[in-house]
Parts: structure tokens; C-alpha cells; sequence
């Protein structure tokens, strides 16, 4: 799936508007976290049910590592927040967010 300039713009606008805050990260990726809970939720399971501890402990290490890598994930970019936001042309992204895709329009 090719994201369009429109949609990345948008994003960019709200990311802008909420401080690219790890809340709002949360709120856009939900469905994404719910299913990483779900699987690795029925992994856990399954590995109880047949008393694999060694797998069941490998399994919470690396949820673990996944939710402690898009943690730092956003710290970092957190950190580059306030230097992103001077340096971008806002003007250029609000007009990319109301204009549809060349590409789009093309096809």
C-alpha cells in the first residue's frame, strides 16, 4: 500500500497540531496494538496449555521488546520534535493535505 502525499500531509498536520505525543501515536496505532496483544495473548496461551515455559517466557520477551522499541521510537523522535516543526514549510504541507494525488488522478 502507497501512502498518498495527501494522506502523509494530513498526518504531518495532526502530528503537528497534538505534539506528536505518545498518546497520539497510541490513538493511531490501537488496531495495531490490539492485534500484536491478541496473537501474542494466544501464543502465551498455547504455551501454557502445553507447559512450554521456556517459549512462554521468550514470547513476553519479545512483546516486551517490541512495545520498549516503538517506546524509544517515539522518545526519539520526540526529542526532534521541536527542531522538525522549525524547519518544515507548514504552508507547502496544508496545501498537500487538501490536494488529491497526481498519481491518483492519473490512473
Amino acid at each position: 500500500m502507497k501512502l498518498s502525499d495527501q494522506f502523509l500531509a494530513e498526518f504531518m498536520l495532526e502530528a503537528r497540531e497534538k505534539n506528536y505525543s505518545y498518546s497520539f501515536f497510541l490513538n493511531r496505532n490501537i488496531q495495531k496494538y490490539v492485534l500484536v496483544f491478541m496473537v501474542y495473548g494466544l501464543l502465551c496461551l498455547t504455551m501454557l496449555y502445553f507447559d512450554l515455559m521456556v517459549g512462554l517466557a521468550l514470547l513476553i520477551g519479545m512483546l516486551f521488546g517490541n512495545l520498549l522499541g516503538d517506546y524509544s521510537w517515539i522518545l526519539a523522535i520526540q526529542k526532534t520534535w521541536e527542531f522538525n516543526k522549525k524547519i518544515i514549510d507548514w504552508d507547502k504541507v496544508e496545501t498537500l493535505s487538501v490536494e488529491e494525488d497526481i498519481e491518483e488522478t492519473d490512473s
